[in-house]
C-alpha cells in the first residue's frame, strides 16, 4: 500500500527510493510514481485525472501506469457492482515490487470509476439500434456494394470505439447488454455518411462529432455510464440520449476532475 510521509507544513513528501534501484523503469514511470505519492489518499485516482496534472497526454500516462503495473509497483482493481452501488476502483502503490509480470499484460483492470453514486436510474438494457442505411439509387452504384461498404465502415468504427474504451474489461463490470448498445450508437453516428449529426437538438459537423468521440476512453465511458445509472429519470430515446452524452462526456469529465482537484488539493 502507499505510504506517504509529509514533513510538517513544508509541503515536502518523503517517499521510498526502492524503485530507483530498478534499471528497467523509465523516467516517465518514475515521475508518475512520485506524482502518485504526492497526492492525498482521498484523491480519486484515474489515468485521465493524472494526465491533467502534467504535460503528458492520456496515452502517455496510461503507458506509464501499465509499466508500473508490469514492474509490480502498482496494482489497480476495477469497480465492483455490489448492492446497487458502484464502488470506486482502488490503486495500491508499493515500496518494493509485488509479483512483477514478466513481459505479459497486466492482470489488473485498466480502468476505474471516478465517481459512483447509487444506481437508481433506469436500466440501459435495450436492444441495439437498427443499422439504417440510405442507398443512392444512381445507375452507377450497385446497391449491394453500397450496403456492404457501409456495413464495413460501421463494423470498423464499432471495433475502434470498443478498443478505445477497453470493452472486454468494462464488460465484466457493466455487462455487454449496457456497453454494446452504446458502442452501436456511437458507430452508427460516426459511419452515417451525413455531413452533420444531431446532438442535443443541434446539427453538429460530423467531423467534430467523430473527433469528440475519439477522445472517449475507459475512464470517460465509465464516468458517463455511472452518471446515467445514478439518474432518476427515464431515458425515453436511447439513441438521442447517448449521442449527446458521448459528445459532452470528455469535457464534462475534465471539468469534474478539475473540481475534485481543487477540492482536495486546493
Amino acid at each position: 500500500m502507499k505510504k506517504t510521509f509529509r514533513t510538517g507544513n513544508t509541503g515536502f513528501t518523503a517517499v521510498p527510493n526502492g524503485i530507483l534501484r530498478g534499471k528497467n523503469i523509465s523516467l516517465r514511470a518514475l515521475g508518475l510514481y512520485y506524482l502518485i505519492f504526492s497526492l492525498p489518499d482521498t484523491w480519486n485516482f484515474s489515468v485521465r485525472g493524472l494526465s491533467t496534472l502534467c504535460a503528458d497526454g492520456v496515452r502517455s500516462v496510461r503507458a506509464a501506469v501499465t509499466e508500473l503495473e508490469k514492474a509490480g509497483f502498482l496494482k489497480r482493481t476495477g469497480p465492483v457492482h455490489s448492492g446497487g452501488h458502484f464502488s470506486c476502483g482502488e490503486w495500491s502503490v508499493f515500496e518494493t515490487p509485488q509479483n512483477p509480470a514478466a513481459g505479459s499484460e497486466s492482470e489488473s483492470f485498466k480502468s476505474e470509476s471516478l465517481q459512483n453514486e447509487p444506481a437508481h436510474g433506469e436500466s440501459l438494457q435495450n436492444g441495439t439500434q437498427s443499422n439504417n442505411i440510405t442507398i443512392n439509387n444512381s445507375n452507377n452504384i450497385n446497391p449491394e456494394q453500397s450496403i456492404t461498404h457501409h456495413n464495413n465502415i460501421f463494423e470498423m468504427m464499432k471495433e475502434e470505439f470498443k478498443w478505445r474504451i477497453d470493452y472486454e474489461i468494462l464488460a465484466d463490470t457493466y455487462g455487454e447488454d449496457i456497453l454494446d448498445p452504446i458502442c452501436t450508437i456511437a458507430a452508427e453516428i460516426m459511419s452515417g455518411g451525413r455531413k452533420t449529426g444531431r446532438i442535443n437538438g443541434c446539427d453538429i459537423p460530423l467531423e467534430n462529432i467523430i473527433e469528440r468521440y475519439r477522445q472517449i476512453d475507459s475512464d470517460v465511458i465509465s464516468f458517463a455510464i455511472d452518471n446515467a445509472l445514478a439518474g432518476s429519470g427515464e431515458i425515453v430515446n436511447q439513441r438521442s440520449y447517448w449521442a449527446t452524452v458521448l459528445y459532452n462526456a470528455p469535457e464534462d469529465m475534465k471539468m469534474w476532475v478539475e473540481t475534485e482537484y481543487r477540492k482536495h488539493c486546493g
